[in-house]
């Protein structure tokens, strides 16, 4: 409103303050960098499932036709190894997340928007500690704006017991964080390179129904 009805000091005010240059010119190396990394991933998937067909040219001939379908549609590689299994809140989720990260042999790296000082929250940081103890190698990215809760307390517990953590764009005057739209809304744990959780379920007791948290610590 203020550019339309006072069109030159408006532009002048929009171009200093309504423009996050930093933030614009730190995603387009993003996007320069994803351009890249798919450009590799297309490669990898292409020369595995020539090999595949190489190898295995008996066994799917009969699909030839569909499975160049699916490389060309969705470029995902052809592999009967992977498995998936839906969770349906936390209550599914969250006792699965807790055993494999009890299983976690290497490493585990954990990124998340929400992530509250609560039950649960309490409950993977201990499974967290525990494995980083034993030699296992925790990575930790948490939004310093949606997990801002875990600022003061959690995130110092995990930094003392040898967990890598960082905040995802910093929030210094947290009264100023406005640019919500840049903040990092994703849910991932990685465990040693074999399982991943993904998905809308962050980590807190919200998203436990029927007072089910009561049963994920017995």
């Amino acid at each position: 409103m203020f550019a339309i009805f006072v069109p030159f000091f408006g532009m002048l005010f929009y171009f200093f303050f309504g423009i996050n240059y930093r933030h614009r010119k730190m995603y387009s190396k993003k996007l320069y960098g994803n351009d890249e990394l798919a450009n590799k991933f297309r490669h990898d998937i292409v020369q595995y499932s020539e090999q595949t067909f190489k190898e295995n040219g008996n066994a799917v001939i009969g699909n030839k036709e569909l499975a160049f379908m699916i490389l060309k549609d969705s470029m995902s590689p052809l592999t009967a190894k992977n498995s998936l299994k839906l969770l349906i809140n936390g209550e599914q989720k969250f006792p699965e997340v807790i055993n494999a990260i009890k299983s976690a042999k290497h490493h585990i790296h954990i990124e998340y928007y929400i992530y509250e000082d609560d039950e649960i929250g309490r409950a993977i940081e201990q499974a967290l500690i525990e494995k980083a103890k034993e030699g296992v190698t925790v990575r930790f990215i948490y939004d310093d704006f949606g997990s801002r809760s875990i600022r003061k307390k959690l995130v110092p517990r995990l930094a003392e017991n040898g967990i890598a953590v960082f905040p995802f764009l910093k929030v210094h005057f947290m009264l100023l964080a406005n640019r919500l739209n840049y903040r990092n809304h994703r849910k991932i744990i990685v465990i040693d390179g074999i399982t991943a959780f993904v998905g809308g379920i962050n980590v807190s007791d919200r998203y436990i129904n029927n007072g089910a948290e009561k049963a994920l610590l017995a």
